[in-house]
């Protein structure tokens, strides 16, 4: 689906104790966080993002906007 080239880049990860919800005041779940190269907050989506959106987010983060 062309997603091998992100398979290095692609992290996911599990919370159950409440910290993230607490400490980053998400309210929703799905919470999708782009950074660029530089760590550099790119975009935010919380529940159902747009995958139009996603992708182009992604894009701007690989082009290190």
């Amino acid at each position: 689906m062309g997603l091998e080239k992100y398979k290095k880049q692609i992290i996911i990860g599990q919370e159950s104790t409440g910290f993230f919800h607490s400490y980053y005041g998400t309210r929703y779940v799905p919470h999708i966080i782009i950074y660029n190269k530089d760590k550099k907050l790119v975009a935010a989506f919380e529940g159902d993002g747009n995958i139009k959106d996603i992708i182009l987010a992604v894009r701007q983060a690989e082009e290190g906007e």
